[in-house]
């Protein structure tokens, strides 16, 4: 038992011996070194079935007979190997660096193969933006082109992330998401610590700018005292949406009343109550951006987008649970605005051909009753041109004087009807894909992703019939 001395004394403590038996280990635990397609170099990777060997390695011939001697092991009881992969002045692993939409000079994400050797000269890459915030986040798919015994070119080793950010806080950060999860590829941030511009929510829904008058008219059926339609959540700079109540506003006196400052003076107006409701010391500034030209003769010549800023983070619109204002106003991707991201222009560009938000205005503006005269009146992908003319398919409000093409089909008069940009989009993406459906041979299907138009090729291959990343929607 154990010892307690009090010293001055002697005492004898028995101890135990320092002999310690051997603990046995596995002999059955082999080792292979070899030559493989793919995989990591000089390092080894435990496999405990040839699944996992094939998975990190893949059992293609490579001059070498380490799969054959990898799979046989495992047929005679084998249960746990390690494999090394070896090569002589092995080629570096494949890499491409994935340029940005708005400059085709400036980097966004290096992509690299996680297996050294030509074998990631077969990996692909394709980006879209078609997700739930098209203006801000994006998705990328990879694989690898396998030839099969019979000489069709397939996908393999096939990869989806969704959703994915340029923002380095993000939990959805592009780099991390691929990077950790990706059996091809990794993927590196070109610009990770580039400032970035505003984030920006913007209306979907022009309203009138033409007279004091009339803007005021037009503003006073939306939001104010005069109507119920003023709320909606706002969350800035990361912060938890919080709701805004914008009815106080009141058009009948003064500043909202004057002249030419009327427009200045809402946008004041508005950023002093949401400012006012929001946590945590964010705040945003709001203004009155130009939209597209309506009708000459008609209340909405001159219209404007209402936009709501932040210097800080981005900003995102939901609506309210009651009188909102979201939907009737197009705030927030979802009820059919544009929410950009201040990391949003660091993404890679997208495939395929693309009309972008750039076009929003220029095509917003077309008189509906003169597509032919306005020069809209065919789309030429490549050798193929739709038609687009008598009746045109994009007249979706014939009974309206003036219409335009951002008026929709629920447009009773000039001064309504929204949602005509994404509306005509989705009629001309249907026009495409039923040219396809028709005519296997035509390369081209259609996607709309909030307010843009995607082109992408649809007959597998790369760069399909060559023109994928040449070929241009044209007008007229």
């Amino acid at each position: 038992m154990p010892v307690s001395p009090t010293y001055p004394g002697v005492y004898v403590q028995e101890v135990p011996s320092g002999v310690r038996t051997i603990v046995g280990v596995g002999t059955s635990i082999a080792l292979f070194v070899g030559r493989a397609r793919s995989g990591p170099l000089r390092e080894p990777i435990q496999c405990l079935n040839f699944g996992d060997f094939e998975r990190s390695f893949t059992s293609l011939y490579a001059e070498s007979d380490l799969a054959r001697e990898v799979r046989l092991f495992f047929q005679n009881g084998g249960t746990q190997c390690y494999v090394m992969r070896i090569a002589d002045a092995a080629a570096a692993p494949s890499t491409v660096t994935l340029r940005t939409e708005a400059a085709a000079a400036t980097p966004s994400l290096v992509i690299t193969a996680k297996s050294a050797g030509v074998m990631g000269n077969d990996i692909r890459v394709r980006v879209d933006y078609n997700t739930l915030q098209p203006e801000s986040t994006f998705n990328l798919e990879t694989f690898r082109w396998s030839t099969t015994s019979g000489g069709a070119v397939l996908k393999a080793d096939q990869e989806v992330y969704l959703g994915l950010s340029m923002d380095p806080d993000s939990p959805r950060y592009a780099q991390d998401i691929i990077t950790q999860n990706s059996s091809l590829i990794t993927a590196t941030d070109a610009l990770p610590a580039a400032a970035a511009p505003l984030g920006i929510s913007q209306s979907g829904r022009a309203v009138s700018e033409r007279t004091t008058a009339i803007f005021r008219t037009q503003w006073m059926a939306l939001l104010g005292a005069a109507t119920t339609t003023n709320r909606f959540r706002i969350g800035a700079d990361r912060h938890v949406p919080v709701e805004v109540d914008l009815s106080t506003i009141d058009f009948t006196v003064a500043p909202l009343n004057t002249g030419a400052g009327a427009a200045a003076n809402l946008a004041a107006r508005i950023q002093q109550i949401i400012n006012n409701s929001l946590t945590g010391g964010a705040t945003v500034a709001v203004s009155l951006q130009p939209g597209p030209t309506g009708p000459a003769a008609e209340d909405n010549a001159a219209t404007v987008y209402l936009r709501i800023a932040s210097a800080t983070g981005d900003v995102v619109i939901e609506p309210a649970a009651a009188n909102d204002l979201a939907i009737p106003l197009m705030l927030g991707s979802a009820q059919g605005g544009l929410e950009l991201s201040k990391f949003a222009l660091k993404r890679p560009a997208p495939s395929g051909v693309i009309f972008d938000r750039d076009d929003l205005v220029t095509f917003a503006q077309l008189p509906q009753t003169a597509v032919a005269a306005s020069g809209f009146d065919r789309i030429t992908v490549g050798p193929i041109a739709l038609d687009l003319t008598g009746p045109s398919q994009l007249l979706t409000s014939p009974t309206v004087t003036g219409a335009r093409l951002y008026h929709d089909n629920s447009a009773t008069t000039v001064s309504n009807g929204a949602g005509g940009v994404r509306e005509k989009w989705a009629i001309i993406a249907s026009l495409i894909n039923m040219k396809r459906a028709g005519d296997p041979s035509f390369g081209w299907t259609a996607e709309v992703w909030g307010s843009r138009l995607a082109l992408l090729p649809a007959l597998g291959g790369d760069n399909t019939t060559g023109v994928v990343h040449t070929s241009r929607i044209v007008a007229g």
